[in-house]
C-alpha cells in the first residue's frame, strides 16, 4: 500500500512496528526520531554475559541498537543464575553467548544478535573489536581488562567498563574524546584482585551496575552521533549498597602523557600484544613478589584426604575459608581458621591439613603455615571442597 501519511518524512529507516515498540522513549525530546534512528545505526560489542553483561545486553537490545556483538567463551552454570538474568536452569551447560542471543532476539527480533563462543584474547580480539561503534567491558579479571582497554586504545573505540563485587560498584567511561583509559588509570596492575567466586555478590547490585553500562550505551551512541550534545566530562561512578548516599559521580583526570597504552610515546602495539604473550600478560595480571621463588607445596587428593581423616583422626585439619561459609557447609573433621587468622599459628607440629573451597585459598594459607611451623608437614587439598564433592561425596553441597 502506499505510504500517503508518509510518517517516514522521506527517511524509510523505521517500520511501523519500530515506530510502536519505541514510541515511548522517541517522545522525549531528547531522543526523537533523530536519537531512534542513532541508535539503530549504532553496533555495540558486549564482552562478557554474566551478571554485568546480561541486564546490559538487555536493555541496549530493547532500547534499539541496531548490532549487537556477543562475546563470551563460557557456559551457563547454576551458581551463575542468582546474577545472570538472561539465563535458565534449562539452559545449564550451554553457551552463554547463545542462551543470551536466543532471549534477547525473543525480545527484540529487529536486533542483529551476533555470536562469539570463544574468550577474548590477544589473538582475536583486534579483528572483533574494529566491526563496533562502542565495546562494553563485562568481564571480571584484570588480564582481560587491561586488553580489552589496550585493543579498544589501539582502535580509537570507546569502552564502558563496570565492575561489582559484594554490595558496591563502579563503572567509567574509557577512551572516549578526552578522556583516560584503563591503563591511564591504573598504569600498573595489583597483585591481589579479587572476584565473585571468592568474595561474593548480590544479583541486583551487579544488575544495577550492567543497566548503569546499558544507560551510558545509549547516551554515547546520541553523543557520537550528534543528537547528545552535553558536553563529555571523565568520570567515575560509585555505588555502595549501604551508605548514604549510595551514589558517587567523580570527576577524574584526562588522558595522560606517561601512559603506554595511549600516550605520545606507547609502546603497546597491536604487533607486540598479538605476538609477544607472556611479555604483554606480565604488563596486566601482577604476581605478587613474595610468591615468585616460593618452594613448592605438599598436595593431596580428595581421595586421599578421606583416607587420612579415616587412618589418622588425631592429625589437624584446618578449613581457611570465612566462617560464613564454614556455616554453608563442611567437614565435620576440620576446624574452622579463617586466613586472617593462620597469621597467628606458629605451634603446629605434626601433620596439618588444610582446606578451602577451591583450592586457591588453601594454597596462601599453607605457604604462610611453612614459614612459621618449618617442623610441621603441611599438606593442601587439591580442589578443596568442589574436588571433595566430585570425587567423594557427590552429596556434599556446593555454593
Amino acid at each position: 500500500m502506499e505510504n500517503i501519511s508518509n510518517y517516514n518524512d522521506g527517511q524509510a529507516t523505521l517500520t511501523g512496528e519500530e515506530y510502536a515498540r519505541y514510541g515511548r522513549q522517541m517522545i522525549m525530546p531528547e531522543i526523537g526520531l533523530p536519537g531512534q534512528l542513532a541508535l539503530k545505526n549504532s553496533s555495540v560489542l558486549i564482552i562478557g554475559v554474566g551478571g554485568l553483561g546480561c541486564p546490559a545486553a538487555q536493555y541496549i537490545t530493547a532500547a534499539g541498537i541496531g548490532t549487537i556483538g556477543l562475546l563470551d567463551g563460557d557456559v551457563v552454570d547454576k551458581n551463575n543464575l542468582h546474577r545472570q538474568v538472561l539465563h535458565s536452569t534449562s539452559k545449564e551447560g550451554m553457551s552463554k553467548a547463545e542462551s543470551a542471543k536466543q532471549y534477547l532476539q525473543d525480545l527484540n527480533p529487529n536486533a542483529n544478535i551476533l555470536t562469539y563462543v570463544e574468550y577474548a584474547s590477544p589473538q582475536n580480539l583486534f579483528e572483533i573489536i574494529s566491526a563496533y561503534d562502542i565495546v562494553l567491558d563485562c568481564t571480571d579479571n584484570q588480564f582481560t581488562r587491561y586488553l580489552i582497554s589496550d585493543v579498544c586504545v589501539w582502535h580509537g573505540k570507546p569502552l564502558i567498563s563496570a565492575s561489582a563485587l559484594q554490595f558496591e560498584g563502579q563503572l567509567c567511561v574509557y577512551n572516549y574524546r578526552n578522556g583516560p583509559c584503563y591503563r591511564c588509570m591504573f598504569p600498573n596492575p595489583t597483585p591481589v584482585v579479587t572476584s565473585c567466586s571468592k568474595s561474593g555478590i548480590l544479583g541486583p547490585v551487579v544488575g544495577t551496575m550492567g543497566t548503569m553500562q546499558a544507560l551510558e550505551t545509549i547516551k554515547l551512541a546520541l553523543h557520537m552521533k550528534g543528537i547528545n550534545k552535553e558536553p563529555f566530562v571523565p568520570f567515575i561512578l560509585l555505588f555502595h549498597t549501604f551508605r548514604f548516599p549510595q551514589w558517587k559521580h567523580i570527576r577524574i583526570r584526562s588522558r595522560q602523557q606517561s601512559c603506554a597504552a595511549c600516550g605520545p610515546h606507547k609502546m603497546l602495539t597491536r604487533s607486540f600484544i598479538e605476538s609477544s604473550p607472556s611479555e604483554y600478560a606480565t604488563l596486566c595480571d601482577a604476581v605478587p613478589k613474595t610468591e615468585k621463588n616460593l618452594n613448592p607445596i605438599k598436595r593431596i587428593t580428595p581421595r586421599e584426604l578421606a583416607n587420612l581423616i579415616r587412618e589418622s583422626p588425631s592429625m589437624t585439619f584446618l578449613d581457611v575459608r570465612e566462617p560464613v561459609q564454614y556455616g554453608i557447609c563442611n567437614l565435620p573433621s576440620f576446624k574452622n581458621v579463617p586466613l586472617s587468622e593462620v597469621y597467628s599459628m606458629n605451634d603446629l607440629s605434626g601433620k596439618v591439613c588444610v582446606i578451602c573451597r577451591s583450592g586457591n585459598t588453601s594454597q596462601s594459607a599453607v605457604r604462610t603455615l611453612q614459614e612459621l611451623n618449618p617442623g610441621a608437614e603441611i599438606f593442601d587439598v587439591i580442589s578443596g571442597l568442589q574436588g571433595w564433592s566430585k570425587d567423594v561425596d557427590p552429596q556434599f553441597p556446593l555454593y
